[in-house]
């Protein structure tokens, strides 16, 4: 299982950021994602956390529930995405203060727009599809 540069094997556990766009600043909210390969194919599970950087609980229940994942004692695939909006995050907050924004009601975002729409053309491009 590949998803930008972050690439799993069957029974492999692979961590990495999925790269955005920086802001004119040199911001880079790069999306931190974990890709567990179980020991066989199979299906899918996405678990994501704070797509809306103040609601912090689910990337605290992410990181418990991977520390205990196993990726040979599993079929399928775990994505893991603690922190969608680190921007958010960061400052506790629900959407990007740079330009007013709630990521998810930007999907499917914009290569070329804001950030925050970049930030959701890549998780809509690299993790969602």
């Amino acid at each position: 299982m590949k998803m930008g540069n972050i690439e799993a094997k069957l029974g492999e556990h692979a961590f990495g950021y999925l790269e955005v766009a920086k802001s004119r600043s040199g911001l880079g909210p790069d999306i931190p994602v974990h890709v567990f390969a179980g020991s066989e194919s199979g299906p899918t599970l996405l678990v994501q956390g704070a797509i809306h950087g103040g609601e912090i609980i689910g990337s605290v229940a992410i990181l418990n529930f991977i520390e205990k994942l196993k990726s040979k004692e599993f079929h399928g695939t775990v994505i893991a995405v603690p922190v969608v909006n680190r921007v958010g995050f960061e400052l506790g907050e629900r959407g990007i203060r740079i330009t007013n924004s709630d990521i998810s009601r930007l999907f499917p975002g914009s290569s070329s727009g804001s950030v925050p729409a970049q930030i959701a053309h890549v998780y809509f491009e690299e993790i969602i599809k």
